[in-house]
């Protein structure tokens, strides 16, 4: 169950188990904020064999890319357990095969996505989510992406405007690792503190996916070490 007992990803994640890709429709569809709909796309497509039944919602809805979207999405998820959470060293020749394999999969189904609608949001997240892989610490810490960074805390949870909106907690977790990897280590020690103990497990199970508690925990006590906090 998502923390906050939150109603409408317990539905989701039942409606996943079962393999009820109507009701997933249902309760997807109607959502129109991009950043709520990709939170609550993850949760929905964070849910183990559902390999075996998408393909079933693509075809019954050739012309919607919420499918399409979802197998995506879930496909990243399913690259990762093939993958597991350990370092590259620990991980077999197989398994990095079938990593890439799924990888090239969840590419393939956001490539269509955007070729049908390519002004869609949520794609743009995901891409960004998949193309990050090993090189995501360095490519954060360019002047560039600091920059966008910075462009995007101050459109969203740092914006004078800003509400809070459910599972408000991940999108201030995914500002304080990306800060944090960067090593803009003053806006990362920002969001750490309005964060709390409030982890999510998503993005930290980017980086140790069997427990997104602990680099959470590591990369916070290392921002605040390095301001002398």
């Amino acid at each position: 169950m998502p923390p906050g007992g939150d109603p409408l990803a317990a539905q989701l994640i039942a409606a996943g188990k079962a393999g009820d890709w109507r009701t997933l429709t249902d309760l997807l569809a109607p959502i129109d904020h991009p950043d709520d709909h990709t939170f609550y796309l993850k949760i929905a497509a964070d849910v183990g064999g559902a390999e075996r039944w998408v393909d079933d919602w693509v075809a019954a809805e050739p012309r919607s890319p919420l499918p399409l979207l979802f197998k995506g999405a879930h496909a990243i998820f399913w690259a990762w357990e093939a993958r597991g959470g350990g370092r590259a060293n620990t991980v077999s020749e197989n398994a990095f095969k079938l990593f890439f394999k799924r990888l090239t999969l969840a590419e393939n189904c956001l490539d269509d996505v955007t070729d049908r609608d390519p002004d869609l949001p949520v794609v743009a997240h995901l891409e960004q989510w998949l193309d990050l892989g090993d090189e995501g610490p360095a490519y954060l810490r360019s002047a560039e992406v600091r920059a966008s960074l910075h462009e995007a805390a101050d459109r969203s949870v740092r914006h004078a405007e800003y509400v809070r909106r459910p599972r408000w907690p991940n999108y201030h977790n995914e500002f304080a690792m990306a800060f944090a990897l960067s090593q803009d280590w003053a806006a990362a020690a920002d969001q750490f503190d309005l964060i709390g103990d409030l982890v999510t497990e998503w993005p930290w199970q980017y980086l140790n996916g069997r427990q997104p508690d602990v680099p959470f925990l590591r990369w916070r006590t290392r921002t605040y070490q390095e301001l002398g906090r």
